[in-house]
C-alpha cells in the first residue's frame, strides 16, 4: 500500500489573468481534494497524492503561465516534508525537502 501525502496549496494570478479555467482543471481527473477558498485572483486548497508532490500533473495544469503556486507536502509514513514553488514568471524553483 502506498503512503499517502497531504498537499496544501496556494495559487495566485495577477488581476489581468482569468483564473476560472485553472480552478476548473485542478480536480478534473488526477487529483482528489478540495478547494477551501477562492476568489478572482487566488485559490487555496488541498489534495492527496501517493508518496510525494505530483509535479507532472501540476506542470500540465500550470504550464509556463504567469501563475504563482506553492504547495506544502507532508508524507507522514516516511517523515518527509517538501515545498514546491512555481514562480509568477512561469518557472519551477528547485524543490526543498526536509526529513523529520
Amino acid at each position: 500500500m502506498a503512503n499517502i501525502a497531504e498537499n496544501r496549496f496556494y495559487l495566485e494570478v495577477n488581476e489581468d489573468f482569468d483564473i476560472t479555467p485553472i480552478r476548473e482543471k485542478v480536480f478534473e481527473d488526477n487529483l482528489e481534494g478540495e478547494i477551501t477558498f477562492a476568489d478572482d485572483s487566488f485559490i487555496e486548497g488541498y489534495f492527496e497524492s501517493r508518496w510525494d508532490f505530483p509535479r507532472e500533473i501540476w506542470e500540465e495544469i500550470l504550464g509556463e503561465q504567469p501563475i504563482y503556486f506553492r504547495c506544502l507536502t507532508e508524507e507522514y509514513g516516511c517523515g518527509i516534508v517538501s515545498m514546491n514553488i512555481h514562480d509568477i514568471d512561469g518557472f519551477w524553483r528547485e524543490p526543498q525537502y526536509f526529513d523529520l
